[in-house]
């Protein structure tokens, strides 16, 4: 049997140790690293369409940026509005000031580096 103190001392070592396994746990495997991986090959294909889009507009003498915001009221109006609602009623009103300052920004600034992120959390450290 082991003292009480052996035990105390055991615990918090083994809790420990079964966390920081858990917690590394998600990024080691290799199907959710596949994952992020393609994402954010994704991510970064989307900025750079968009990227390029905005510069296109530029160069064309248009002075206005494609914003998230702009490109998602062109898909569909209709559910950023629906989305602005849910986000007010269901959450709280303050919250909506910051993501509509995220939705006001250049898509590319917006996808971007989520996706500069998510390469070099995911990338493949075995590969030259």
């Amino acid at each position: 049997m082991w003292s009480r103190a052996v035990r105390n001392q055991a615990l918090p070592d083994r809790f420990t140790r079964l966390l920081r396994c858990r917690a590394t746990a998600l990024y080691e495997r290799p199907i959710m690293k596949r994952f992020g991986y393609w994402l954010s090959v994704g991510l970064l294909i989307a900025g750079a369409a968009a990227a390029g889009a905005e510069l296109l507009t530029i160069v064309q003498g248009a002075p206005s940026t494609l914003s998230l915001g702009a490109i998602w009221f062109r898909i569909h109006a209709n559910s950023l509005v629906g989305f602005q609602a849910a986000i007010e009623k269901q959450l709280t009103p303050l919250i909506w000031p910051p993501i509509q300052w995220l939705l006001t920004l250049p898509t590319w600034l917006v996808l971007v580096p989520p996706g500069l992120l998510l390469v070099f959390l995911c990338r493949d450290k075995g590969r030259g």
